[in-house]
């Protein structure tokens, strides 16, 4: 993830934070939506069609409650 933020690589940093939200998404909600958030916000703002489905994941998350697993 360092690599792909200092070197300006947005879309791999936000594939990479995609990828740690489903990582860390076992151990709750909370631990994911964070990483999920910002893959969004960066997909967003590239353009790219993954925003949908990091959208999708921070809208089931807020469903669901953050303290759902």
């Amino acid at each position: 993830m360092a690599i792909q933020r200092d070197t300006g690589h947005r879309l791999g940093q936000a594939h990479a934070l995609l990828i740690l939200g489903h990582a860390l998404h076992p151990q709750g909600a909370d631990a994911a939506l964070p990483h999920w958030r910002q893959a969004l916000a960066l997909y967003t703002e590239i353009g790219t069609p993954q925003a949908d489905h990091a959208d999708a994941l921070v809208r089931a998350c807020a469903t669901t409650g953050a303290d759902h697993r």
